[in-house]
């Protein structure tokens, strides 16, 4: 019953989380905006966030005052991710293409900038 409870607790976040993140940057230079869209847009399983807002919950009884600071860990993240594949060269995460090979490496370091700033 437990286990059920809690498995329902982390997709409900999930969804949250995945929601908000669409949410984060949605005025500014169209060529950023779509970028930073592009990166969030992925279904990963967001286990930062939700360890963020466990644990918050678990200390505190409510995971409220942590949501953002989990949404700024996943945009961190992700930033973090942005920079890693023009360093490696890599082509894909996740099955989409890298922001560098789906548009170009000033776009990809200036949305790692964003990103960054952002969180």
């Amino acid at each position: 019953m437990k286990l059920n409870i809690m498995n329902n607790t982390i997709t409900t976040l999930q969804k949250k989380i995945h929601s908000d993140l669409k949410k984060i940057y949605n005025t500014g230079p169209t060529s950023l905006v779509e970028t930073f869209n592009y990166v969030m847009s992925g279904k990963g399983k967001r286990i930062r966030p939700i360890l963020t807002l466990l644990t918050s919950k678990s200390l505190f009884g409510n995971y409220k005052k942590s949501y953002n600071a989990a949404l700024a860990i996943e945009v961190l993240h992700n930033f973090t991710l942005v920079h890693d594949d023009i360093m490696d060269d890599d082509s894909l995460r996740h099955g989409k293409k890298t922001v560098h090979k789906k548009w170009d490496v000033p776009t990809a370091v200036l949305l790692g900038d964003t990103m960054l700033a952002k969180s």
